[in-house]
């Protein structure tokens, strides 16, 4: 300035603005841009800002609540597009993943083996007991645990003998203190495992050595009232009407080839074979707590004339339809209890 007059801006010819204008450009392309880089950061804080540490009644642990925003695919919001190298090939002790073991979801570990006396009189038996990691829909502060805690239980169940190397048993942790729990075909693999944002619980398994031989296990656990009663009214044509006054009518007439009633609320069914010759045999259960409707259903699809292979299968299942895990334990503490008293 001289005078109190501005000095003249200099020029920038066209030639000069073309060369600043190209490297410009480059920057942005290399990923130097200070603007680039700056909002990367702001990113990678932000991000890292949501690894959390939660107290929670396991134990404190750490969680990574923002994974599904960074990693999610289009079936789900936690379910992981990579998997991260994991030195845990199978869990421990109600062991949780922690965020440097972030793996995909859902997903299926050994977990050692579980012990199985149906009575008193009767040889304990071992069978493996398989841990599913489901995919959540919703996001929680904590994350669901790769075992359940040791000592198990041992299951008051009986399997037949000429199906005992045949089956495993399946436990996969919803978290606050609830699982899923049930006996399923011992090779098969995971298929599918999800929770929905009402806690609906699904599951399937499918047979590597054929696919079309699969396991499906599903459970409103409470959550979607009206597909319970549906559902109901559905597998139970007694309370048909019963649903349909609750404004719920059964989803469709099924074409049952067999239907035994095993329990006041609990069906063992066949449906009539496909057209590709396969057959739907399985158990429905439903249990009512004061208006509120809970619906399981374990459902196998098998070739026809196979019925026979997973009549056990079934059976296991109408006894601990509705059963938590943590029932099994407390009996066994009641009983190891009670025995020291003696």
């Amino acid at each position: 300035m001289k005078n109190g007059v501005p000095k003249p801006i200099a020029r920038i010819d066209s030639k000069t603005k073309a060369i600043l204008i190209v490297a410009w450009l480059a920057l942005i392309v290399t990923g130097c841009s200070p603007v680039l880089q700056t909002k990367a950061m702001g990113n990678q804080i932000q991000d890292e800002s949501r690894i959390v540490t939660a107290n929670t009644s396991k134990g404190t642990q750490t969680a990574v609540s923002g994974i599904s925003e960074i990693t999610k695919s289009s079936t789900g919001p936690n379910r992981t597009t990579e998997s991260t190298q994991s030195t845990n090939t199978s869990a421990g002790d109600g062991e949780k993943s922690s965020p440097s073991a972030i793996q995909k979801v859902p997903r299926m570990i050994s977990s050692g083996e579980v012990s199985l006396q149906g009575k008193a009189e009767e040889k304990i038996v071992t069978i493996p007991l398989k841990v599913i990691v489901a995919e959540f829909y919703l996001d929680y502060m904590e994350l669901p645990a790769e075992s359940p805690v040791k000592p198990y239980p041992v299951l008051p169940l009986s399997i037949p003998a000429e199906s005992l190397n045949e089956m495993a048993a399946y436990w996969m942790d919803l978290m606050h203190d609830q699982s899923v729990f049930f006996i399923g075909p011992r090779d098969w693999e995971l298929e599918s495992a999800g929770v929905g944002a009402n806690g609906s619980i699904s599951i399937s398994l499918k047979n590597p050595q054929n696919p079309g031989e699969k396991l499906e296990y599903r459970d409103n656990a409470g959550g979607c009232q009206g597909c319970a009663i549906g559902d109901v009214g559905t597998y139970f044509p007694e309370r048909e009407k019963w649903a349909d006054e609750l404004g719920f009518a059964p989803f469709k007439k099924m074409d049952f080839s067999k239907r035994v009633m095993v329990a006041p609320t609990t069906v063992r069914y066949d449906l009539a074979p496909s057209a590709e010759g396969m057959i739907k045999s399985g158990v429905a259960h439903y249990l009512d707590d004061q208006g509120s409707i809970r619906f399981l259903k374990m459902e196998v699809t098998h070739p026809s004339g196979d019925t026979k292979a997973f009549e056990a299968l079934l059976h296991l299942f109408a006894q601990t339809a509705g059963k938590e895990w943590n029932t099994y334990v407390e009996h066994q503490k009641q009983a190891e209890g009670e025995a020291l008293k003696k």
